[in-house]
This record gives C-alpha cells, sequence and structure tokens, in this order.
C-alpha cells in the first residue's frame, strides 16, 4: 500500500495506510533514541577515553549524530530514513561486538526487529540471516576475546554454532510475532480501505442521482412553465384552435372557437370533429375548404367569398 504524509489530509472515508504508521513508529523511535542516547552519550564515552577504547567513542559518537540528522530529515523518503536508521544499528552492533564483546548481541537483536517493524518481513528475514552470519563470524574469528567453558569443550565453529541459533531463533520468534501483527493490521486497513472505496463510489453514484434528478426536475418545470405560458397564448388567441384524438374526436377548443362556432364547450367536446365543422357551416351559413397534402387534410372556415376567418386544424 501507497504511503501518505499525513491520515488527517485524507477524505473523510479514506483509511490512512500501513506505512503512515511505519514512519510514526520511526520518528517516535529517532525521538527517544535522541532522549535516551543524551542521557547514556556521556558516560559512554567517557568510560570508551578511560579505557582507551576510542573506537567505541567514536562509533558512538558517529551513531548519536546520525539519529540527529535522520530525526530532522523529515523530506526523506520512509524507506530511505529506514534503510540509514538499520544501517547505524547494524555497524553499531557489529563494531561493538567486536571491540566489547558477546555482550552486544542485543544490538543485533534489534537491528532485525527493527527491519520488520519499519519496512517489513522479507527486511526482516534478511536481516535475521545478516545478524546471524555476522555473529557467527565475528565470534568464531574473535574467540580469544570471548572465553566461555563451551568454547574450551566443544570447540570454537560448534560452540559459536549454537550460539548463533540460539540468537536466530530467540530473535525469529520476537520478528514473526511483529510480522504476523503487522500483517493483520495491513490487512485490516486494507478491508478497512475498500469498504471505503465503496462508499466513496456509493456517495459519488448517489451524488450523480441527485444532480440528475435535480437537473430532471429543473427542466420539468421549466416545461411546465412553457407549457402554462402557450396555454395561455392558445386560449387568449383570436384564431380558432381545436385538439383532437387519435381517433379524430374533440379534446379541446380555445374561446375564439367556442365563439366561431355559436355552441358551449360542453357540446363540443367529445364531438367528432368533421361532423362538428359540417353542423356548424349549415347553421352559420359557413363554408370549409378543404386541401390535401398526401394524407392530411387541411380544413379552413370562411363566411362566403370571405378569406378563411381562421384555421380550424390539420386531420389525416
Amino acid at each position: 500500500m501507497e504511503g501518505l504524509a499525513n491520515p488527517d489530509q485524507h477524505g473523510p472515508l479514506e483509511v490512512a495506510p500501513v506505512t503512515y504508521w511505519r514512519e510514526r513508529v520511526l520518528d517516535q523511535v529517532l525521538l527517544g533514541t535522541l532522549v535516551l542516547g543524551a542521557i547514556v552519550y556521556g558516560p559512554s564515552v567517557y568510560m570508551a577515553v578511560a579505557s582507551s577504547t576510542l573506537g567505541v567513542a567514536f562509533i558512538d559518537t558517529v551513531a548519536f549524530a546520525g539519529v540527529i540528522g535522520l530525526y530532522f530529515a523529515k523530506r526523506l523518503p520512509h524507506h530511505v530514513r529506514a534503510a540509514v536508521f538499520l544501517l547505524i544499528i547494524y555497524f553499531l552492533s557489529t563494531w561493538l561486538l567486536v571491540s566489547v564483546g558477546p555482550i552486544s548481541q542485543v544490538y543485533l537483536l534489534g537491528f532485525a526487529i527493527f527491519a520488520g517493524l519499519l519496512i517489513g518481513f522479507r527486511a526482516a528475514i534478511g536481516a535475521l540471516a545478516i545478524s546471524g552470519a555476522t555473529l557467527l563470524g565475528v565470534g568464531y574469528h574473535m574467540q580469544a576475546n570471548f572465553p566461555s567453558r563451551f568454547l574450551d569443550e566443544f570447540g570454537s565453529l560448534p560452540a559459536w554454532s549454537v550460539i548463533t541459533l540460539n540468537f536466530v531463533l530467540v530473535n525469529s520468534v520476537i520478528c514473526i510475532s511483529i510480522a504476523i501483527l503487522l500483517r493483520g493490521l495491513e490487512a485490516s486497513i486494507g478491508k478497512e480501505h475498500a469498504s471505503a472505496a465503496a462508499l466513496q463510489e456509493e456517495h459519488n453514484r448517489l451524488s450523480a442521482a441527485f444532480t440528475q434528478l435535480e437537473r430532471e426536475s429543473n427542466e420539468r418545470d421549466r416545461a411546465q412553465r412553457e407549457f402554462r405560458r402557450l396555454a395561455l397564448a392558445v386560449d387568449q388567441s383570436t384564431d380558432s384552435v381545436i385538439l383532437l384524438n387519435e381517433i379524430g374526436r374533440v379534446e379541446y377548443v380555445n374561446a375564439a372557437c367556442l365563439q366561431l362556432t355559436g355552441l358551449s364547450e360542453s357540446e363540443v367536446i367529445g364531438c367528432s370533429f368533421v361532423r362538428l365543422i359540417n353542423a356548424v357551416s349549415q347553421e352559420n351559413d359557413l363554408f370549409v375548404d378543404e386541401t390535401r397534402d398526401g394524407a392530411r387534410r387541411r380544413l379552413a372556415v370562411r363566411s362566403g367569398g370571405d378569406a378563411p376567418r381562421s384555421i380550424i386544424a390539420d386531420i389525416t
């Protein structure tokens, strides 16, 4: 999963990835190292100088300075900061293992643990292999400085092989436990992220549907306003207007038509259009002019030889 600098920058439905929490852990570890390191740095360097092990004073100083630099180098990518921090731990532990003795194994223990915590399971496995090889190699070649009853009784290589296996065993248990915990956390966050993505998609779909409904509602309102304007214009028109249904019967007439025919609305509505025109023309001395355009008939009403007074309708 890709990391982001801050989960507060995420949308309301987004979930912070595991990388973000690894960044937070690294920042807190560096801060804790600075605080505690400032306490132990002075006595450690003093003892190293007093015992003429200037190499220990040097590596302590370099490691402490490196931690300070990493803590303030927040613009560097997380994997770069984590890798540099792990290198500091490894070289410090190896140097102390050579200079001080087996007591420095604890630093190698931290090397693999932090590799799994800050980078991932594969990094932890690689760090375990490097730590085991380092402990075995340094112990075997520096056996004169590491007196032990095991060395006297079983020989250097078998003894250090057993020591290394025990070290790797303990380190593996810790690293695997951390890796399982992180994988479970990552899987849980992945599910939450998928749920958040599904909710966001549904939110977008509903928003689009609402926008579409709002647009259709506005269009319907505009159409209704236009219809009312047209209806008012038709009703107030001086020309006669008749609307017919699909079987040729009258469904609507305006006031001008009623005035022209001299009939009431109840007498006209539902009447056959042709019968209505014939009846009206006979009673009012009106003539119906008929023109054809293909299958359509246009009827116009006129009085005597006058020009048509009003176009009544187009019918099929």
